[in-house]
């Protein structure tokens, strides 16, 4: 199954991307932002591992901001925001993310009625 690298909209570094894939000979292919790229399963049936390890470093070195999300054989890469400058609230205990300081409030409420709950129920 080919690997695509999701350049989250950035055409310029989705096509860097492809340079370095190819130079280690690898088959790839590019549409707009994002590449897709295909190499041969290891002895250990991991597929792409050595395309996901040169999107990663080659991303570590650029620098910039940038990060590598990965699931499964999809990579996004992008620069990532802080959901506080995107205009978020974020619940403190799980992570639930808010367009509201009230609607983390009433979230937070949730997370202390479970830990009241009685033994028997």
């Amino acid at each position: 199954m080919p690997l695509t690298i999701s350049c989250a909209g950035d055409a310029e570094f989705a096509a860097r991307i492809r340079d370095v894939l190819a130079e280690s000979g690898m088959e790839v292919s590019i549409a707009e932002d994002e590449v897709e790229a295909q190499e041969e399963d290891d002895d250990d049936g991991n597929n792409n591992r050595q395309a996901k390890d040169l999107v990663k470093r080659y991303v570590a070195s650029v620098g910039g901001g940038h990060s590598v999300i990965e699931f499964g054989d999809v990579l996004v890469v992008g620069i990532r925001s802080e959901p506080e400058a995107l205009g978020l609230y974020v619940c403190d205990q799980c992570g639930f993310q808010g367009v509201s300081q009230e609607g983390i409030d009433e979230h937070k409420k949730l997370h202390g009625g479970y830990l009241f709950m009685p033994a028997f129920l």
